[in-house]
């Protein structure tokens, strides 16, 4: 079911103003929040929402480990009672 879903195309209609574009979407592919966020793969404009607590698909795939970066000993720690 999920798949037919994502293969409906729908038509949106661009308006063009000195501040920038304006998309308007179909009726039934509104999104719950104000923003969306937005990347470009080739020729296609990705649109997907905004979910707290997760980072865009592939976010952490830029960062890549410095090989010159030494990861320092944890210190040392000592327990206390909050009470005392």
């Amino acid at each position: 079911m999920m798949v037919k879903e994502a293969l409906m195309i729908r038509i949106a209609r661009i308006i063009r103003s000195d501040q920038g574009d304006l998309l308007v979407l179909p009726e039934d592919c509104h999104f719950e929040s104000g923003e969306v966020l937005v990347r470009k793969e080739g020729l296609r404009l990705v649109l997907e929402p905004i979910t707290p607590n997760q980072w865009p698909e592939g976010f952490w795939e830029i960062f890549t480990p410095d090989p010159d970066f030494d990861i320092p000993e944890p210190l040392p720690t000592e327990t206390f009672d909050l009470d005392e």
